[in-house]
């Protein structure tokens, strides 16, 4: 709502009131004796002012002779009359001209015929209302004028917090400039040091070539054309459409198109040491424009977690797309902070599609020499199924966490959740920090007995 010009509607006031005023000087000016003698005086003289100034600026002296010459000359004139008249015209101009010459001397000391009385108070009871009013207005529009110097200007604070919001916005993108470039560097530098591991692996011994060999023996058995797939989705996303004709083009592996629910690429890795069976790796195809609707991409991957219960699935994530609206190191940075608190998945960097075979293959060598290098850890069973082991999985880790501290088997878990005090007990540990879990454990249990 615009507020009302309150200034401005009272110097209009005041100027309004000040017509009032004058009118009461003109009146004071014939009624009061003493007041009326000075409007008397003071009249006269401005009377004087007046007339003098009029005759100055209106009196035309050559307009004068020509109109008396005009008036005076004879209509038939004999040559004595001629040449007398010649002389009595430069006689007269030379008079008129001394004449002129006084008159514009002494018009300001010239005394016109003085105005009656009542004229003489009327006009300067005029000049002196008049003078009043303007008074007034000026000293309105004076002070006005240093109100609103003083006042601060609305327009130039606007400017100034725009400045600033700029300068923020500047400093913010300077900054993330830095962290890219930053991030870039170390990208650059784990590249290096991988290339330096590849060549000392290369230059070692006969034992280590041999191992070498055995896996990419391995790697070659398990691409069979049976082995290697990719989801049929991948089609229809922009970012990887060129992607499933690179891969029936390619020879060795060979590489096969399915329709996949949970995952979006597979390879195959051993499934346990010193065992020639294997499985599948399942990869998650993500991108930057992905995580524009972070919900969609979070339940995408918590679906491919507890498909497998976390084995053997991963992320595979393009930095650097065609039409990048935001920055992928940053954005698969954000990912690594959403995941590390939930979900145990390992997050693969492609730095474009050209290198996506090369990636995968130096993945798939990094799993096979994993799994000849090293034995899997037991699996604890109490562990493992605790998450699932309520109405709404899964558990929440601080639930889980509370639980295993109380119960260390799932008999117990079994027995805290259909006893009466192992219930109050359960919702004595977890209401005040993980509200409606224990209940969701209770009724999970319910139901298990149920229908055993």
């Amino acid at each position: 709502m615009v507020p009302l010009p309150l200034f401005k509607l009272g110097a209009l006031f005041v100027r309004q009131i000040s017509k009032y005023g004058a009118n009461y000087i003109k009146s004071q000016a014939h009624d009061h004796p003493k007041f009326r003698t000075y409007a008397a005086r003071y009249g006269q003289t401005i009377h004087q002012i007046n007339m003098r100034m009029t005759v100055k600026l209106l009196k035309d002296s050559a307009a004068e002779k020509r109109a008396k010459e005009k008036a005076e000359a004879p209509t038939v004139k004999t040559e004595e009359q001629t040449r007398h008249d010649e002389e009595q015209k430069e006689k007269n101009a030379q008079r008129e001209k001394t004449a002129n010459q006084e008159a514009s001397k002494s018009v300001w000391r010239r005394k016109f015929r003085p105005l009656p009385e009542a004229k003489a108070v009327d006009l300067f009871a005029d000049v002196i209302g008049d003078a009043f009013v303007l008074l007034v207005a000026g000293g309105l529009i004076i002070y006005e004028y240093v109100r609103s110097k003083g006042k601060p200007d609305a327009n130039a604070e606007k400017i100034e917090e725009l400045n600033k919001k700029l300068e923020e916005l500047d400093a913010r993108e300077k900054q993330l400039e830095e962290v890219e470039k930053e991030q870039q560097t170390r990208v650059e530098t784990l590249e290096q040091a991988i290339e330096e591991m590849r060549k000392a692996s290369n230059v070692k011994g006969s034992s280590q070539n041999l191992k070498w060999r055995i896996a990419i023996d391995c790697t070659r058995d398990v691409h069979s054309p049976e082995s290697s797939m990719f989801c049929t989705s991948l089609r229809k996303r922009p970012e990887w459409a060129t992607v499933p004709s690179m891969f029936l083009s390619s020879q060795n592996p060979r590489w096969k198109e399915k329709s996949l629910k949970t995952h979006d690429i597979a390879i195959p890795v051993p499934q346990f040491k010193h065992d020639e069976s294997r499985t599948l790796f399942l990869l998650l195809a993500l991108s930057p424009s992905d995580l524009q609707d972070l919900a969609s991409a979070m339940e995408r991957i918590q679906h491919l977690y507890h498909h497998t219960g976390g084995r053997n699935v991963g992320i595979l994530f393009l930095l650097n797309e065609k039409t990048p609206k935001v920055n992928g190191t940053i954005a698969m940075m954000n990912l690594q902070v959403s995941l590390f608190s939930t979900l145990e998945m390992p997050i693969i960097p492609l730095f474009s599609l050209s290198s996506l075979e090369k990636t995968l293959s130096t993945f798939q060598r990094q799993l096979i020499s994993k799994h000849h290098s090293a034995t899997p850890p037991p699996i604890n069973p109490a562990v493992s199924l605790l998450p699932y082991c309520t109405c709404n999985p899964t558990l929440p880790e601080h639930a889980r966490n509370v639980v295993s501290d109380i119960c260390h088997s799932l008999s117990e878990v079994s027995h805290a959740a259909t006893t009466e005090g192992g219930q109050r007990g359960l919702k004595h540990w977890l209401d005040g920090s993980v509200p409606g879990a224990a209940q969701d454990i209770i009724d999970f249990w319910a139901q298990e007995l149920v229908v055993y």
